[in-house]
């Protein structure tokens, strides 16, 4: 209920609609002639049923409010709906008019109008109001390597049938976002019920969006001592204090958003690679069984643990996994790195590249066939193709990998290229929070640093450069490795590019370039759900979906998340169509460090602490496709969890949870 003096309103579900309970002044609007309207005071008793365009004054004399009610919309063959009101223009005697967010910092995105300058706005409000104030550029909203549809402007902002008010939609939906974000922070606060784990994660943090849209339904983080965000203020006070904070030197906790910064993705990248895979050359990758138990020389040691080099060149650190001979199904059901790091580099030869060994021409089959890990670094596998080397010596151009019938896929699945800028600063700078693709409902031809601090989804490019040389075109493959590892040091990008990354490779399977793609406005559906589940799977499908392929396979008796998420499968509102468990130690080198380490800990809260100079918790991720049952069908939905330093498996634990939440809320 909301309550002003002895006045409340509820919404009822019999009679549905809104009730007004006591004693206030009610003017409706009604039409007049000439199709014109006007406010009429009306009579009521103690409870009345709201359904028209009412002003509602209530309140003692000295406190009196004025508060305008809209009646739920009528969708035909739907119950009516009511929208959330997320931010509107406010003003009281002798104070400017102003903008004022009802939810407050449980939505951060909304970011806030700079009354002064609206182009230096934050967030999808300031985003909105940008874009209305200029006029729309004159070509198409950058979107990568992807091919959206275009959003009719006027699926997101339409006049008012009512009053003729311009209203905006978002497709963040408060209720849901505000459930997840309480988990987290429960999760935070006390780890072990939620996660198994006694280890305080240093950041959680959830995408939700949908499959079929990729609308962005919730989407948030968590950590140890941060309070909540100073964005959308919700008051005059909270606005003062949000311009004093951007008008101080530095950066405030209540300022700093990590959502869409990279992040280390650990084997959650594998479903990417492996989808590539399968588009670009789906017979042999079907066939593809490879074996890695030698121990070739040749290689450094990874912190006094061996490494054993992949077909002649060196990982940066081991890629030893159980078992040492696998297929497709295998590696994803089990999440084998040197399958992914065997794939990453024979994919480039495929599928009619040249293979040599010092010179000498190489069949792929005998290579394939080979034991992968019993390659001298002294005969490295090179490849090439009609315009030049790709691999060759211990280094990859970068070009060449971009040839590549496998990278063209990868690239269109992040729906972001590699850089070729020739360094890594120039690439960072370049991509820093430039990826706005999933605000082109309403496109902005060029959007500063404020406008796209909150709405961009991450870094526009991959980069694979290792140091500060100046215009390169072939970087280490060690580099190579580390990308196609999910480490930090080459990142596929943000949390929120993951998930949506995940989303295409479960629901987008047209050929050609991609046309789901994350959304902060009301998209339309351009995904395909699925028509199998990972219920009941019995079989051994060399495929990255379907019912016995290997992303069903990780929910699975022999799969990495069985244990953890297997529940979920005889859950009759849930269908589970893919998932992914990531793992990676994106602290590690950070702890090992002294003064990296003593500087983490003088800006972080005891529970979030390092110990500095001894081992660290891995970070663990969870992505997962599933349907939501209702009366009108399955509701595609994709969730993206990770726990930094939550440990092994963490993220999957506490994902049933925040299922759970989502088939509630969307039931």
């Amino acid at each position: 209920p909301r309550r002003a003096g002895d006045v409340a309103l509820d919404l009822r579900a019999s009679p549905r609609g809104v009730m007004l309970h006591g004693d206030a002044e009610l003017f409706v609007s009604e039409s007049v002639a000439g199709g014109a309207s006007a406010w009429h005071r009306m009579a009521h008793g103690a409870d009345v049923l709201l359904d028209r365009l009412t002003l509602i004054a209530a309140g003692p004399p000295a406190a009196r409010r004025v508060a305008l009610f809209r009646p739920p919309r009528e969708w035909p063959g739907a119950p009516p709906v009511v929208d959330p009101l997320l931010a509107d223009d406010t003003s009281a005697v002798g104070d400017r008019a102003r903008r004022s967010y009802p939810y407050g910092a449980a939505l951060p995105e909304l970011g806030w109008v700079n009354p002064y300058d609206v182009d230096r706005s934050l967030g999808l409000d300031g985003w909105v109001h940008a874009a209305l104030h200029a006029p729309p550029p004159s070509s198409p909203a950058a979107c990568g390597t992807l091919a959206p549809p275009a959003i009719a402007r006027e699926r997101v902002c339409s006049p008012s049938p009512l009053d003729g008010v311009l209203e905006c939609r978002v497709a963040l939906q408060p209720e849901l976002a505000a459930r997840l974000h309480a988990i987290a922070e429960q999760i935070v606060a006390a780890p072990r019920p939620h996660t198994g784990r006694d280890v305080t994660p240093v950041r959680v943090a959830y995408v939700a969006m949908r499959g079929d849209t990729g609308e962005v339904l919730a989407q948030g983080s968590a950590a140890p001592g941060r309070g909540p965000l100073a964005y959308a203020p919700v008051d005059a006070a909270a606005e003062a204090q949000l311009i004093q904070l951007r008008e101080a030197r530095g950066e405030a906790d209540a300022e700093r958003v990590d959502w869409n910064q990279p992040i280390a993705v650990g084997s959650t990248f594998k479903p990417i690679l492996a989808r590539a895979a399968e588009q670009a050359f789906a017979q042999p990758l079907s066939q593809l069984t490879l074996t890695a138990s030698g121990h070739a020389a040749g290689c450094k040691a990874h912190h006094g643990v061996a490494v054993d080099p992949l077909l002649g060149h060196c990982p940066p650190s081991t890629l030893a996994d159980d078992p040492p001979t696998a297929d497709l199904h295998d590696y994803l059901a089990r999440s084998l790195n040197w399958y992914q790091a065997a794939l990453g580099v024979l994919g480039l030869g495929l599928p009619a590249a040249t293979l040599t060994v010092n010179g000498t021409p190489v069949a792929f089959a005998d290579v394939a066939a080979s034991d992968l890990t019993a390659w001298p670094t002294t005969a490295p596998l090179e490849i090439s193709d009609a315009t030049g080397p790709i691999l060759s010596g211990h280094s990859v151009s970068l070009d060449g990998v971009r040839r590549t019938a496998l990278w063209s896929r990868v690239e269109a699945l992040l729906g972001r290229p590699l850089c070729t800028l020739g360094d890594r600063a120039a690439c960072e700078a370049a991509a820093e929070r430039a990826d706005v693709c999933a605000a082109r409902g309403l496109p902005i031809a060029r959007p500063g640093r404020d406008l796209r601090y909150l709405v961009a989804l991450g870094p526009d490019r991959v980069d694979l450069y290792g140091d500060d040389r100046p215009r390169q075109n072939r970087v280490p493959i060690r580099e190579y490795f580390q990308l196609l590892r999910g480490s930090g040091v080459h990142s596929v990008g943000s949390l929120l590019q993951l998930t949506d990354a995940f989303n295409r490779v479960v629901y987008d399977p047209a050929p050609g370039a991609p046309r789901l793609a994350a959304s902060w406005f009301p998209a339309p559906a351009v995904g395909v759900t699925p028509t199998w589940s990972c219920t009941g799977a019995t079989g051994h499908a060399n495929t990255v979906l379907g019912t016995d392929g290997g992303l069903c396979a990780v929910v699975q008796g022999a799969g990495t998340a069985h244990a953890l998420i297997g529940d979920l499968l005889t859950d009759p509102k849930l269908v589970i169509y893919a998932a992914k468990t990531g793992t990676i130690d994106s602290l590690a080198d950070l702890a090992r460090r002294p003064a990296a380490c003593a500087a983490w800990n003088a800006h972080h809260v005891k529970a979030a602490q390092l110990a500095c100079g001894k081992p660290t918790p891995d970070d663990s991720l969870f992505v997962i496709s599933f349907g939501v049952v209702t009366p009108r069908g399955p509701v595609p939905i994709t969730l993206g969890v990770q726990l930094q330093r939550g440990s092994k498996g963490s993220a999957a634990h506490a994902t049933p949870e925040l299922v759970h939440a989502i088939v509630d809320y969307l039931r």
